[in-house]
């Protein structure tokens, strides 16, 4: 049996040091053992300094498992000669950068994407809670197929714009206004196969309209968010039937979805999945910060008044797994 070869690429800061670590910790412990992966940690030197526990950490991995970490900075000189936007912010600067250092070295001189089945981007604050997270990656290698999970909202695609054309006018990315984006997704995590002649395309598509893009609010011209550009693109390159769509539940925020009693979470026996039955893979959110138990359930009563006692008590436990597993996943992690 050929071994599969993976990779899976995350950008990390300073704030989510903590998190990088849970992460870590979460793929060294559900990787199967019959593939080969490739964990890329991107980083802006500027935000983030490599402590001991990490470096420690990345040689434990690597020793024991058939995991291969790699460390790439991105500095925002060399990005600074593709974008258009004088002054972003941090937050800005590192999720468009990502996608430009993804695809420099997926796409670049290196061209990873010939040694390379399958690949995944994850937040930082995402850890896995199931081996069959892994399975994904094969749902997608040898095919133009994308893995995502499901975005509860959606937006028009009229107000969007590139730089003005040559011939002065306003340069819609869409020629039809006020369309939805009804496969709308989010753009963490993504899996694909790097080989396709489509992923090039993508990554070129959504740096365009990151960097260059625009749109109008309250009369005044504003950058276009990551997760608009990320489904722009995919709209834009007519690559909506290629998208798998796993719901938001199984794979992402926390923050949103498990504070709604039909969908909040559930572990037995260290299988995780939700109140409406769906199996999750990866959980996403700060779920270390002091108030993440507390603050949810505050918020799910001032969402949903007319939830039982029970029901509030439900979710308070779900959060309180949550949070359980990410603390034993960094403590493994700093050991």
């Amino acid at each position: 049996m050929l071994n599969k070869n993976y990779a899976i690429f995350t950008m990390v800061t300073d704030k989510y040091k903590q998190h990088l670590i849970t992460q870590m910790q979460s793929i060294f412990e559900y990787a199967p053992s019959d593939i080969t992966l490739n964990f890329h940690i991107l980083y802006n030197p500027e935000e983030f300094v490599l402590c001991n526990t990490i470096r420690n950490l990345i040689c434990r991995i690597q020793t024991k498992s058939r995991i291969f970490i790699s460390l790439h900075t991105v500095v925002r000189n060399e990005f600074n000669e593709y974008t258009t936007i004088k002054h972003m912010n941090s937050t800005e600067f590192n999720k468009r950068a990502r996608f430009f250092k993804i695809n420099q070295l997926l796409h670049g001189k290196k061209e990873l994407w010939k040694d390379y089945d399958a690949v995944c981007m994850l937040d930082a604050d995402m850890f896995i809670v199931s081996e069959q997270f892994f399975d994904l990656f094969d749902l997608v290698n040898s095919t133009d197929k994308i893995i995502v999970c499901n975005e509860k909202f959606k937006w028009e695609t009229g107000n969007y714009f590139l730089p003005i054309n040559k011939s002065g006018e306003e340069n819609h990315i869409f020629k039809q206004k006020s369309k939805k984006l009804f496969k709308m997704h989010c753009s963490v995590p993504i899996f694909l196969n790097p080989g396709k002649k489509t992923s090039e395309k993508m990554f070129v598509a959504y740096l365009q309209f990151a960097n260059d893009g625009y749109q109008i609010k309250g009369g005044n011209c504003a950058g276009i968010g990551d997760i608009y550009c990320w489904n722009l693109m995919i709209k834009y390159l007519y690559l909506e039937d290629k998208i798998i769509s796993f719901p938001m539940e199984t794979m992402t925020q926390v923050h949103q979805t498990n504070l709604n009693h039909n969908t909040h979470l559930i572990e037995d026996d260290g299988y995780w999945y939700t109140m409406a039955g769906d199996q999750v893979f990866c959980l996403h959110g700060r779920v270390n910060e002091k108030n993440f138990i507390e603050g949810g359930v505050n918020r799910a009563i001032k969402d949903h008044p007319y939830y039982t006692e029970k029901q509030i008590s439900d979710i308070k436990k779900s959060l309180t797994k949550i949070q359980n597993k990410w603390y034993t996943l960094n403590k493994e992690g700093q050991k």
